[in-house]
């Protein structure tokens, strides 16, 4: 049973093999029922480890008039999960993609209130910026909003196809009509690869 394609994260595709003959020795039964075994365990290899990372962080974001927009779990985050290891550069904030296949996307911006507020208006913009692999840039854009007397949050949940060497940034920025200057934000990011190809003969 030959893997059709290049995805090593994949589990092999479990297809019975053909029993054996009748005739045959307990022996060759013997050997065609290990083998079976063997056949499921490979299918069955990793299947609770997909391609994946989790991270967060407390940072904060760039308040302003408009949005400017600060890269997010860049200073010594916590990685709570990553398979495989390495995929994600947290002096950067940048994580690469290791394999390809279809990966849902979920990220949070919870920003504090402020320490003075206004009680005016305030938004939160999150940015997801995927860049595939020799190409440009292309931003997702979600925002949250409330006043600056209470907790904000920006969310998003993404299906997004990516290849090998691609790249995911998360980004915010604050939106405030009298305030400038920083505000404290806990962000966190969750990537995992939900599908890929998976051919078998």
């Amino acid at each position: 049973m030959p893997r059709m394609d290049n995805n090593r994260s994949l589990p092999q595709p479990y297809r019975p093999a053909n029993p054996p003959a009748p005739g045959n020795d307990p022996g060759d039964v013997i050997r065609a029922v290990w083998d079976e075994f063997n056949r499921i365990a490979s299918a069955m290899a990793d299947l609770d480890r997909p391609l994946s990372v989790s991270v967060r962080n407390t940072d904060t974001i760039t308040v302003g008039a408009t949005a400017s927009y600060s890269t997010m779990l860049n200073a010594a985050p916590v990685i709570d999960w990553e398979q495989p290891g390495g995929s994600f550069n947290s002096s950067t904030g940048v994580w690469t993609c290791a394999q390809e296949g279809l990966y849902q996307i979920s990220a949070a911006v919870v920003s504090d209130p402020f320490p003075a507020p206004a009680t005016k208006s305030y938004s939160v913009s999150l940015r997801l910026t995927r860049t595939p692999l020799g190409a440009g840039a292309i931003d997702y854009l979600f925002g949250g909003g409330g006043l600056d007397d209470q907790f904000v949050t920006a969310s998003a949940l993404i299906l997004l196809p990516l290849t090998q060497g691609d790249t995911i940034v998360l980004s915010a920025a604050g939106v405030h009509p009298t305030k400038t200057g920083t505000n404290t934000v806990r962000a966190s990011m969750s990537i995992v690869r939900v599908s890929g190809v998976a051919n078998a003969n």
